[in-house]
């Protein structure tokens, strides 16, 4: 009578437990694996974007600088382009590039240079190559020419 009395209830055996809880684990723990993957593969492409965009706003910038330029000098290491109106100079330092432009406005660029070299015209201070080692998922050349009117070069008393 007493048997009678007990109600049965539909439910899981402990091991059914046990199983469906380690085959839980293990998927969330993939899940996670995959998320925390996603996400330094996003953080590694967000840092080659940022480099990528301040070497192209360099590149632009100092192509365009030495081409409006009447004559290029190199002293001390800085990078000196002058113009009609007035010099630009641009400075290497170790993890970056600073441009003080003629009205003394300050930008910088973070780019990492590892060597500056030049190539000067003959028998003058002018320089005709700027050869730059620049760091970025490896260490890559860039190389920019200064050509020099006939006039430049005939007025050039350096």
């Amino acid at each position: 009578m007493l048997k009678d009395n007990i109600k049965h209830f539909k439910a899981f055996t402990i091991v059914e437990v046990i199983v469906s809880l380690l085959i839980s684990s293990i998927v969330i723990s993939m899940a996670y694996i995959i998320f925390i993957n996603t996400e330094l593969y996003f953080e590694k492409i967000k840092q080659q974007n940022a480099f990528t965009i301040q070497y192209i706003d360099f590149y632009s910038i100092l192509k365009k600088d030495i081409h409006k330029s009447n004559a290029i000098e190199v002293k001390y290491g800085e990078l000196i382009i002058s113009f009609d109106y007035g010099n630009v100079v641009y400075r290497f330092e170790e993890d970056f590039i600073e441009r003080v432009s003629v009205n003394e406005e300050v930008k910088q660029f973070n780019i990492q240079v590892y060597n500056l070299d030049y190539i000067r015209l003959k028998e003058t201070r002018l320089v005709n190559e700027i050869i730059l080692q620049i760091q970025g998922n490896e260490v890559f050349e860039v190389n920019f020419l200064k050509h020099y009117s006939k006039q430049t070069l005939v007025n050039t008393n350096i």
